[in-house]
C-alpha cells in the first residue's frame, strides 16, 4: 500500500516514516505544496526497480543490435533472425526452470 504525506509531516516524523517502510514494504510519497516530490521505499523495492531497469536497457540494446543486423535484409531474412533469437530465448528460460530445486516449483 502506498500512502501519501507531506514534506513537513514527513519532516516530523522522518525516524517513524524510516521504521514503518522497513517494517510494512510499503511506499510513501512525499508531497510538496501538493505535488510529489520524492518515494521512500524498501532497499528490495528499490533492488528490483534497479533489476528491472537493467533489464529494460538490455532489452533496447538487443533491440538496436537486431535493427542494425537487419537492416536492408528480406522480410523473410529478418523472420528466421527473429525465430532463431526467440528459441535462444526460450532454451536460456528451459535451462533456468531446470536448474531450479524441483520442491521450489
Amino acid at each position: 500500500m502506498t500512502r501519501t504525506i507531506s514534506a513537513e509531516q514527513a519532516h516530523a516524523a522522518f525516524c517513524d516514516l524510516l521504521a514503518s517502510v522497513r517494517e510494512t514494504n510499503d511506499a510513501v510519497v512525499v508531497e510538496q505544496d501538493g505535488e510529489p516530490v520524492a518515494v521512500m521505499i524498501s532497499p528490495e523495492t528499490y533492488q528490483r526497480l534497479q533489476h528491472l531497469q537493467h533489464q529494460a536497457e538490455q532489452a533496447w540494446v538487443t533491440i538496436d543490435e537486431f535493427r542494425a543486423r537487419n537492416s536492408g535484409k528480406d522480410p523473410d531474412e529478418v523472420l528466421e533472425d527473429v525465430t532463431e533469437i526467440v528459441a535462444q530465448i526460450r532454451q536460456g528460460r528451459h535451462r533456468r526452470r531446470n536448474q531450479i530445486d524441483p520442491g521450489q516449483r
